[in-house]
């Protein structure tokens, strides 16, 4: 069965393989983790004196890049075991 949709496993150096799926999921989650992380440097850095909806939303980006963070460890985690 061929076609457009199909994305055959790529083996890695130990032999195992990694789905394109799984490796397009690690990337999206790398990227939310580090504009939330970026995003909310920027916004502690940038505002001196940040209203209360400010402190909502850079609360939610630290807690966003903390659990991409702890979600990249456990699938690469995962992955490796």
């Amino acid at each position: 069965m061929s076609g457009k949709g199909d994305n055959p496993p790529v083996a890695n150096t130990l032999g195992e393989t990694v789905s394109a799926n799984f490796k397009m999921i690690v990337i999206i989650i790398f990227f939310v983790t580090v504009a939330c992380g970026v995003g909310n440097l920027w916004m502690a850095l940038g505002i001196p004196t940040p209203t209360d909806p400010q402190k909502d939303v850079m609360a939610t980006m630290s807690t966003l890049w903390k659990m991409g963070f702890g979600s990249l460890v456990g699938l690469v985690g995962a992955k490796a075991a």
